[in-house]
């Protein structure tokens, strides 16, 4: 210390560049001229720093060169400091891993579509969409900077699936060429989507997703919740649903006690988030779960067997696998649907206008699920990167004729809220709804019509009514810094 500075402290008064104690003794920070030499300072050690671990070898913590910590970390955790499994961090995982396997399997057999008249319709559904999913999860899992995402076929496009299937239908009836049409028209629309994926990834433009009007977004989102909420209505009475007194009567009067389970499950689970406050992340995964063998119970204290509830419509009806033993001999359909000599090409044109939609729509999910998953879990998103994930995932579903899929918000929040995390375990999740797209069809006959109402009915309301606010806010928050 200068003389200068030992007299000035010693006077009480501070020093001009490194401050001191003041006559009425209090402390004196260093000046903004010394705040900015040290941060100079300690920007210029920093990219020292950096440039330093770019030029050499990468070290473990043990400091043995040639091992990549941070590669090592996202290869999968579950791994200790000496190589050996942590056990204690795979045991804890299952928990979040067969959550996440349910959630799927229940979106699975939840939309059985109703009104297209194809043999194996319920199969098909489910096989698609779960194909579409372990595409999803295996690019998610590799792909996306997200540790803690899942993948899921868009639920949301079902509506326009719907009307692809009925131009084609229109121009080539029910047979075999129709079915052929219809899978070719879903590949292309998942290639369309992808590549549209891709290139904006590619070419830096992700923040253009950021610039949807807030109020599309919204009517958007809404729209897709009364669907799903009449959807849910159909699922569960197996009937077609519309808006006037005859088809009121005929799908929710004359089916009231199969509607009666659903109503019962949703009111509970909504006085449950009411009571909690939504302090339990896992509250509606567990009560799903939940819910079957409380089902089952109940058929047990009223004394009706599951063949008379099956007979009564509570349950989906078997699903004729055509095959012998667990694995069926049309596993592998939707992959042989396809051939070009039936495609009708004047269909495809027809559908160019929907298929157009479709695309547009499916970009929308991106500005909404990425930001606010980021938000939710703390993470720093790469738009950029996240929307050249989705084009991969998206294209090569299309090349086996699946659907467009995404990063799921919903899903992937409880799933992270359940500790669940790394690759080995989306791995993990990829494996089990493989063999749930094996064994799929047969499972679904023991899974009560009620369970997949509930979770579409909540589903829907939650989209319908709050979820837009709960998208809008995370997306405001995330462009802040991007707007000033």
């Amino acid at each position: 210390m200068s003389e200068e500075q030992t007299r000035s402290l010693l006077s009480h008064r501070p020093d001009p560049n490194y401050g001191g104690i003041s006559s009425d003794a209090e402390i004196i920070g260093p000046s903004p001229e010394i705040l900015r030499q040290a941060s100079l300072k300690a920007l210029a050690v920093a990219k020292d720093i950096k440039e330093a671990r770019e030029a050499s070898p990468r070290t473990t913590d043990a400091g043995v060169k040639g091992v990549d910590v941070e590669s090592q970390e996202a290869d999968g955790a579950g791994y200790g400091h000496a190589g050996g499994i942590d056990i204690a961090f795979v045991l804890g995982q299952i928990p979040a891993v067969i959550v996440a396997t349910i959630l799927t399997f229940m979106a699975a057999t939840a939309y059985f579509p109703t009104e297209l008249p194809l043999a194996g319709k319920e199969i098909l559904g489910m096989r698609m969409l779960l194909f579409s999913t372990v595409v999803a999860q295996v690019v998610i899992t590799y792909k996306s900077k997200f540790d803690n995402a899942l993948g899921l076929q868009m639920i949301e496009n079902i509506p326009f699936y719907v009307e692809l299937a009925r131009i084609v239908m229109d121009e080539q009836g029910t047979g075999s060429e129709a079915i052929s049409t219809l899978f070719f028209i879903f590949g292309f629309s998942s290639i369309i989507v992808g590549l549209f994926f891709y290139m904006l990834g590619k070419l830096k433009l992700g923040r253009v997703v950021y610039f949807f009007p807030s109020h599309v977004l919204v009517g958007c989102i809404g729209g897709i919740g009364a669907f799903i909420f009449v959807t849910a209505i159909e699922v569960t009475t197996n009937s077609t649903f519309s808006f006037s007194q005859k088809g009121f009567e005929e799908c929710i009067v004359a089916n009231f006690n199969l509607l009666a389970p659903v109503i019962a499950f949703e009111f509970v689970l909504r006085v449950l988030i009411h009571v909690t406050k939504g302090r339990y992340a896992l509250l509606n995964p567990i009560y799903y779960c939940m819910t079957m063998p409380v089902f089952y119970g109940a058929l047990w204290l009223l004394g009706v067997s599951t063949e008379k509830a099956a007979q009564l419509g509570y349950f989906f009806p078997a699903l004729d696998t055509g095959g012998k033993g667990m694995v069926s001999m049309d596993l592998f359909d939707i992959f042989t649907f396809v051939n070009l000599g039936d495609v009708s090409f004047k269909a495809v044109a027809k559908a160019l206008p929907t298929l157009v939609s479709l695309a547009v729509f499916s970009l929308i999910h991106v500005p909404i699920n990425i930001p606010a998953f980021a938000v939710t879990t703390n993470t720093e998103p790469d738009m950029d990167n996240e929307l050249i994930a989705h084009g991969w995932s998206n294209c090569l579903a299309g090349l086996g004729f699946g659907l467009q899929n995404y990063l799921t918000y919903s899903n992937s929040v409880v799933y992270a809220k359940s500790a669940g995390k790394g690759r080995s375990s989306s791995i993990a999740v990829a494996v089990l709804m493989t063999l749930v797209f094996i064994w799929g069809p047969i499972i679904a006959a023991f899974v009560p019509r009620c369970i997949a109402g509930t979770l579409l009915l909540h589903v829907g309301i939650d989209l319908f009514s709050k979820y837009p606010r709960l998208c809008v806010s995370p997306l405001h928050t995330a462009l802040t810094p991007l707007l000033h």
